[in-house]
């Protein structure tokens, strides 16, 4: 199972440093219908609340607060247990361990369909073969943008700039997802801690050039340097907190 592999990489290596994350990202099907008999299970799609203000105002404001008792999908699933679905880029992936983490959170059973990609999940999505996807923001904004895709809400603790109209899960009434896709730099356990400074120092001046902060940028990727004692930390707290979703979901090893 990635997971586990990815445990024993850590327990090898010391980290330096975070490079980069990415929030990841709730998507429905744009069109496709989620249930046949619309009377007996509506809402049978996301329901759709359009306010003609800018974001912030006041009718802004009363809208979000009625909008996450109509929760565009939970109502959904809530209503049909089991029989809705969500793809990912395979057991064990980031992907799938935030549709468990969103069962839990959300108190809905919706039912994993692992994929070989997240890439071949969202196109599902798009084609209506599964209901909905936790892809990360670089490969689903554009289907976002273009109205192939339904964007329902971001796992981060703040709206992206790439998706600013898309509110986060704490927004529409879903505590407890906050999820980020990171990505370190690790070095030897027992690397000297002289040289380990001086790698943690390149690498802070690498992320410090405006070409690639710029090509960040453009991945929709945010940049978010630490201390290589807190890249420990922060470690061992997604170890434990993913820990937790795999037992709670019973994930095994393929």
């Amino acid at each position: 199972m990635l997971q586990n592999n990815y445990c024993a990489q850590t327990r090898r290596h010391a980290p330096i440093t975070v490079l980069a994350a990415l929030c990841g990202l709730f998507l429905a099907a744009g069109e496709a219908s989620l249930a046949q008999d619309a009377d007996a299970n509506y809402p049978a799609r996301p329901v759709r609340v359009i306010v003609p203000y800018s974001p912030g105002d006041s009718s802004d404001t009363v809208a979000r607060i009625l909008g996450q008792k109509l929760g565009e999908f939970i109502a959904a699933a809530g209503a049909q247990p089991g029989k809705l679905n969500y793809g990912s880029g395979g057991s064990g992936s980031i992907t799938h361990l935030t549709g468990e983490l969103f069962k839990l959170a959300a108190r809905v059973n919706i039912v994993h369909v692992p994929y070989k990609s997240i890439a071949l999940a969202t196109t599902d999505v798009i084609g209506g073969q599964v209901q909905a996807a936790f892809p990360t923001i670089p490969g689903a904004a554009p289907h976002a943008r273009a109205g192939r895709l339904r964007a329902l809400a971001i796992t981060s603790t703040q709206r992206s700039g790439a998706l600013p109209e898309v509110p986060t899960f704490e927004e529409s009434g879903v505590a407890d997802m906050i999820v980020t896709n990171w990505f370190g730099v690790f070095a030897p356990a027992r690397l000297p801690k002289e040289i380990l400074a001086r790698l943690h120092n390149a690498v802070l001046d690498a992320m410090r050039t405006p070409d690639v902060r710029a090509k960040f940028v453009n991945l929709s990727l945010e940049i978010k340097t630490t201390t290589p004692q807190e890249f420990a930390t922060h470690l061992k707290s997604e170890l434990e907190k993913w820990g937790k979703v795999v037992k709670a979901a019973g994930i095994k090893p393929d």
